[in-house]
């Protein structure tokens, strides 16, 4: 593919960006008036309550190793015979990488203490440019991964989009119900997931999505 049509397509997605100024003000707003309330809320509720063992389990969908190496294996097996599944797998495999590199990144640059040292040491905010686990609470990499691959799933299978997007959204949630996360935390993960997959979608399937369609 020539560089300035891969350009044009990205720009495409690039687009989306367009949208973060109103999602940085819903941040803003969570971290002022959200994110305490919500932690405190899920806090109090005992580790080994339903709920929460529900929702442990959802949180495990959103490791990205489960998107990164079966999309991989997939693409290496079918790319010499099906080769839109094996773009679509190779889609997958890069939105849920390209979203991990942004969510690191962002992580280091924020710093953002965790729920668990809110309750344990009453540390609330953002300690800039520290690195450690504690200090990674923003964005959350789960909520990345697992809304970016599933809304790659919707976008690969529109038929059943809202199934996906509901589980995308379902595996994020599972980190504030877990207390592994603020709310705000969340939705700015849910946001770097999209906009990765959405400037992928358009470099790498839309093309060839379109002209499988005109051929059906």
């Amino acid at each position: 593919m020539h560089k300035y049509a891969i350009l044009k397509k990205a720009g495409l997605g690039v687009g989306y960006l367009a949208s973060l100024p109103a999602v940085f003000a819903i941040i803003l707003l969570c971290y002022f008036f959200v994110d305490r309330k919500v932690a405190e809320f899920f806090w109090a509720i005992p580790a080994d309550a339903a709920v929460k063992q529900l929702f442990a389990a959802l949180s495990y969908m959103g490791e990205a190793q489960y998107y990164l190496v079966p999309p991989l294996i997939l693409y290496v097996l079918l790319r010499k015979r099906f080769a839109y599944a094996a773009q679509a797998s190779l889609f997958v495999f890069s939105t849920v990488a390209l979203s991990g590199i942004a969510v690191n990144i962002l992580k280091f640059v924020f710093g953002r203490v965790r729920p668990e040292l809110y309750f344990k040491e009453n540390l609330f905010g953002f300690d800039w440019f520290h690195y450690g686990h504690s200090f990674a609470s923003f964005p959350s990499g789960h909520s990345a991964t697992a809304f970016g691959a599933w809304l790659a799933f919707s976008l690969i299978a529109p038929g059943y989009r809202w199934f996906f997007i509901t589980v995308g959204v379902l595996i994020a949630s599972s980190r504030v119900v877990l207390t592994a996360h603020y709310v705000s935390d969340v939705i700015g993960g849910i946001y770097v997931g999209a906009v990765a997959t959405l400037i992928l979608y358009n470099i790498m399937l839309r093309s060839q999505k379109d002209k499988l369609n005109h051929a059906n």
